[in-house]
C-alpha cells in the first residue's frame, strides 16, 4: 500500500466526521529495512531500438536524468506484520520507525495491548520518551518545531512481553506532511539473546526489581554496537529464555529462543520472511539462562546451538556468526560449538568474550553505563570481523 496525503477524519481514531486540525499519513507495507518500494532505478540502460541519441544529437553519452526521490512513506527496521490489513504490528524489542517530515509537529496512532515504551528522537535530538496504554490514541512525539524538513524515529525501548503494538500513521500539524523517508544504512546486523540482549533493567539502580520503565532496548549493548558501526539492527531477544533450557529449567525447555526465532511477532505466531531484512553478521548471546539456576548444560546446550546455528545458515548463507561467550559456565561449551561448526565446513563463525559486563541495573542485569562498554567491546569486534 502506498503512503499517501489525506485530509484528517476523527474516523482515523473509531469517531465520525472530520476536522483540518491535522495532516495524517497511513503507515505503508514496506519492507523493514529496506528502501521502500516505488524507488526508481537508476535510469542507465539503454534506449530500445538504436538510432540517435534521445536528445536528439549526434553522438556522446546520452543525458541521464535524475532518478525521483522515493514516495513519502514511514520506513520500519526490525521485524514487522502487515498481515492484518490495517497497520504494521510489531513486538520484538528495538523495532524502529524512521521519518521525514514537515511541520511544526509530528504525532504517532497508534495501537497497543499493554504499556510499551518508546524512544522518540527528532533530528537526533532525543524528546521525552512515549509510554502507551491499552487501545487505539493519538502520541505526541515532538512539538514546536521549527519550520522546514525533520527526521524523526521511534525506537521500541520494550521486549515482547510488554504488549504487541500497531502503527496506524502519522499525523502532524496543519501545513505539514510526509516526505521520503530517510536511506536505509549500509551495513545490517541481526543480534539473538535474552534479557541482557533486550536492555533489562538497565535504567535501573543496584537492588531494583525489574519494571517496564527501567528497561530501554535503545541503550542495551547490542543496540550501541550497531550505532557505533553505523549499521541497522534488529533484535530478536527475550528476557529468560536460552538456547537449551529457559531460567530456573532443569531439562530442556519446551520453547526455548530457537522456537520464536522464525516469528514476526513472537507472542501472536506470524512467520517472518527472512527476505526482509538480511544481515550481514548474526550476533548471538545466548546461555545465561541455560547455565544460571542449575549449571552447565553441556552436550545438549552444544546440541541444540550447532542445530540452531545450521539453521541460521539455512536463512543467511553468507553471514558471519559471531557467538558470544555469556558466561564462563558456558564458556568450553561455546567453543565447542565453534570447532564443531567449523568442522562441518562452515567457517564463518567465531566465539567472542564480551568485556564490560557487570550487574549495576535491576535483578543483577548490566545498567547504561555497562551497556555502553560492552557495546564499545561488541563494536570493535564487529569492525575486526567485518572490515568495517
Amino acid at each position: 500500500m502506498k503512503a499517501a496525503l489525506v485530509f484528517v477524519c476523527a474516523a482515523l481514531l473509531g469517531a465520525t466526521g472530520c476536522s483540518a486540525d491535522a495532516s495524517s499519513v497511513t503507515a505503508p507495507e514496506t519492507d523493514a529495512g529496506t528502501t521502500p518500494d516505488g524507488a526508481a532505478d537508476d535510469g542507465a540502460s539503454s534506449p530500445d531500438g538504436g538510432g540517435p541519441p534521445p536528445d536528439g544529437g549526434t553522438g556522446g553519452d546520452a543525458t541521464v536524468d535524475a532518478a525521483p526521490p522515493p514516495p513519502p512513506s514511514i520506513r520500519f527496521v526490525g521485524r514487522v506484520d502487515t498481515s492484518d490489513g490495517k497497520g504494521t504490528r510489531f513486538e520484538w524489542p528495538g523495532v524502529s520507525i524512521h521519518a521525514r517530515f514537515t511541520g511544526a509537529s509530528v504525532a504517532m496512532d497508534l495501537s497497543d495491548t499493554a504499556a510499551t515504551e518508546f524512544a522518540v528522537f527528532v533530528d537526533g535530538a532525543e524528546h521525552p520518551k512515549v509510554v502507551a496504554s491499552a487501545g487505539r490514541k493519538t502520541y505526541t512525539l515532538a512539538s514546536g518545531l521549527s519550520a522546514g524538513a525533520h527526521e524523526v524515529m521511534v525506537w521500541r525501548r520494550s521486549e515482547s512481553t510488554l504488549g504487541l503494538s500497531e502503527l496506524f500513521g502519522l499525523t502532524f500539524a496543519p501545513g505539514g506532511a510526509l516526505l521520503s523517508p530517510p536511506p536505509p544504512l549500509a551495513r545490517r546486523i541481526e543480534i539473538v539473546g535474552d534479557s541482557i540482549t533486550c536492555g533489562y533493567g538497565n535504567e535501573g539502580a543496584p537492588g531494583c526489581n525489574f519494571s517496564s520503565d527501567t528497561e530501554n532496548n535503545y541503550f542495551a549493548y547490542g543496540s550501541v554496537a550497531a550505532r557505533a558501526v553505523n549499521a541497522e539492527l534488529s533484535t530478536v531477544a527475550w528476557s529468560g529464555l536460552g538456547m537449551y533450557r529457559n531460567y530456573n529449567d532443569v531439562g530442556p525447555a519446551p520453547k526455548p529462543l530457537p522456537f520464536y526465532y522464525d516469528d514476526a511477532l513472537p507472542t501472536t505466531p506470524t512467520a517472518w520472511d527472512f527476505t526482509r531484512f538480511v544481515p550481514d553478521v548474526v550476533v548471538i548471546n545466548l546461555g545465561t539462562n541455560d547455565s544460571s539456576t542449575h549449571g552447565d548444560p553441556g552436550q545438549p546446550f552444544v546440541d541444540a546451538y550447532v542445530a540452531f546455528v545450521k539453521h541460521l545458515r539455512t536463512k543467511y548463507p553468507t553471514a558471519w556468526i559471531v557467538c558470544i561467550d555469556a558466561t564462563t559456565a558456558v564458556t568450553a561449551d561455546i567453543a565447542t560449538v565453534v570447532s564443531t561448526v567449523k568442522a562441518g565446513g562452515d567457517t564463518k563463525i567465531e566465539a567472542f568474550a564480551l568485556k564490560g559486563q557487570n550487574g549495576q541495573g535491576c535483578d543483577g542485569h548490566p545498567n547504561v553505563a555497562s551497556d555502553a562498554v560492552m557495546g564499545a567491546s561488541l563494536a570493535t569486534e564487529l569492525m575486526r570481523v567485518m572490515g568495517w
